[in-house]
């Protein structure tokens, strides 16, 4: 169920504290399972994110229902790097986000939009996925699996996904939220990235191996980013085991 709550500052900022304590550099991303502009703090966090890990990259993911030129300058003043706006109303959004990405004086890198309002037939310009066996939407072939890939999957060696209460889970296609490899409330980022639940993932990951929850039921590719990382966490598994 949709449920109103928000990170707290204090909890976000001993992640931030966490990502600091190994000169986190990479990207910092609000997405997943809800609309990021919600949270009334949003600029605040964008600052903590910046202030302990100055050389991360800072994005937004949002439908921008919320957004006007006054919040998007306090975000970008705030740290932020790049805005994505994904469009699922039709091609009379466009005029109306240049706009407001005129009056901000953003420039093309900074401010992006994604068209979502194509037809059915070409997937409304998403690449869908069946939420690791949530969706059963039949019309457009996104249903559970009968059985798993035997295929890699990439998430769980380069990115982590943050929930509100602290959790931490493997990806962003876990919308039941069916594995948490630990709670940031009591145990450290690092210790959760190096701990046993995303160790052993990896390890059935590396060998093609999905056959759990709730890898087994999802569809999503999960090889068009992070094989750089695979890779040498691949390697890293092959000498522990020699």
């Amino acid at each position: 169920p949709n449920k109103a709550e928000y990170i707290s500052l204090d909890l976000y900022e001993k992640v931030m504290s966490d990502l600091f304590d190994i000169s986190y550099t990479g990207v910092i991303l609000y997405s997943a399972f809800s609309e990021p502009l919600l949270h009334k703090q949003v600029d605040q966090l964008i600052f903590l994110s910046k202030r302990y890990c100055p050389q991360a990259r800072v994005e937004i993911v949002t439908n921008g229902d919320l957004l006007t030129s006054n919040k998007l300058i306090s975000l970008f003043e705030a740290g932020l790097n790049i805005i994505l706006i994904s469009l699922y109303d039709g091609p009379h959004q466009h005029e109306h986000f240049l706009a407001m990405k005129h009056e901000a004086a953003l420039n093309d890198n900074q401010f992006i939009l994604r068209v979502r309002y194509l037809p059915k037939e070409e997937h409304y310009g998403i690449i869908m996925s069946n939420r690791s066996g949530l969706l059963n939407l039949e019309d457009i072939g996104i249903v559970p699996l009968d059985r798993p890939l035997k295929q890699y999957c990439y998430y769980p060696f380069y990115q982590c996904v943050v929930d509100y209460d602290g959790s931490v889970l493997l990806c962003p296609h876990d919308w039941k939220r069916a594995l948490i490899a630990g709670n940031l409330n009591n145990e450290s980022l690092l210790d959760i990235w190096n701990g046993k639940v995303m160790s052993q993932v990896r390890k059935r990951l590396a060998n093609r191996n999905r056959n759990f929850f709730p890898c087994k039921v999802c569809d999503v590719d999960g090889t068009k980013m992070g094989r750089k990382h695979f890779k040498l966490w691949q390697r890293f598994y092959e000498k522990q085991s020699n």
